[in-house]
């Protein structure tokens, strides 16, 4: 039997899934990665954990870090810092509130617990209790590592 020519069977089949070699719009990524605050402190880590995936371009994650993974391959890593302004934002006074303590769970009533809430959208965040009071609780909706510099260790472990 007769093999048929590859652009014959290309015009047969269709298009292939697009294959990409490197970090560019549309496809999808894997990543491992670190977060470390200005102090060196790890804030956040996946390292031997599942890989976080995303698509690159459909604004999945921050936009200054999907920036800066632009053009890596399998297995090469990149360290990027992002200010405030390119992570998460300053703190927003306005999003830290006080609350009769009745509206918290008993158990999520001491500081630094992360409580779930509901912005104005109706998306569910997480919220920090910031401060307990003896007559009210003050919770901060800001994102939880806003108002710091951030530094990203990333390694690509995966581009489809």
């Amino acid at each position: 039997m007769r093999s048929l020519p590859p652009l014959l069977l290309a015009l047969l089949l269709g298009p292939a899934a697009a294959a990409h070699d490197t970090v560019e719009d549309g496809a999808r990524v894997s990543i491992e990665y670190t977060v470390r605050l200005e102090d060196g402190t790890q804030a956040q880590s996946n390292v031997g954990l599942a890989p976080l995936e995303y698509t690159q371009g459909r604004a999945e994650m921050l936009p200054s870090l999907e920036a800066a993974l632009t053009g890596l391959r399998v297995d090469e890593r990149r360290t990027v810092t992002l200010t405030p302004q390119q992570g998460y934002g300053e703190i927003d006074q306005a999003l830290v509130v006080e609350v009769d303590p009745e509206q918290i769970p008993a158990e999520s009533r001491q500081p630094d617990a992360m409580i779930w809430g509901v912005d104005p959208a109706g998306r569910r965040k997480p919220v920090r209790v910031r401060e307990v009071l003896p007559d009210r609780i003050v919770l901060d909706f800001n994102h939880p590592l806003a108002g710091h510099t951030l530094t990203f260790d990333v390694r690509v472990v995966g581009i489809r």
